[in-house]
């Protein structure tokens, strides 16, 4: 079981973590203050995954910084479905 949930992790979460930093990088100028606030933790937590993952840091240190990144996360994404229901909310009043 935990092998299967590595391999979750690795070939199809992260990916799409990686894509939403690179979105979120490209369009940067776009996001919402609030939003643009988590940027360096969002991005720090899949850098140490990805440093995990190429074995290019000692597991002692992930080990420490993972959880902490976990709970700085939660509100980024409480962030993003909040701003995302304001968005629908809009495009269905027709504003």
């Amino acid at each position: 079981m935990i092998d299967f949930h590595n391999q979750q992790v690795n070939e199809e979460l992260f990916p799409l973590y990686q894509k939403m930093l690179d979105i979120f990088k490209e369009n940067y100028f776009l996001a919402e203050e609030s939003t643009k606030n988590y940027y360096k933790i969002f991005m720090e937590y899949v850098e140490l995954w990805k440093r995990q993952t190429a074995k290019a840091a000692p597991w002692a240190l992930i080990e420490k910084r993972v959880p902490s990144a976990n709970d700085r996360l939660a509100p980024f994404f409480a962030d993003i479905q909040m701003r995302f229901q304001e968005l629908r909310k809009k495009v269905n009043s027709g504003e």
